[in-house]
């Protein structure tokens, strides 16, 4: 995988996150840390997902 500040670098995620979350939605952060990292000020990100009219 490609850093967010460095093409070199890799993304690191917790265990919990690789193994529980699904694919879909680690794909989704990835593609958001891809198109958004020129605004990116850390390389702590930190991501919340919840449920909202049925849909996440």
């Amino acid at each position: 995988m490609i850093s967010v500040f460095e093409s070199k670098k890799q993304y690191y995620m917790t265990r919990a996150v690789a193994e529980e979350l699904p694919d879909e939605h680690k794909r989704f952060i990835l593609q958001y840390l891809h198109e958004k990292q020129q605004y990116l000020t850390d390389y702590l990100q930190i991501f919340e997902f919840y449920i909202e009219n049925g849909q996440q």
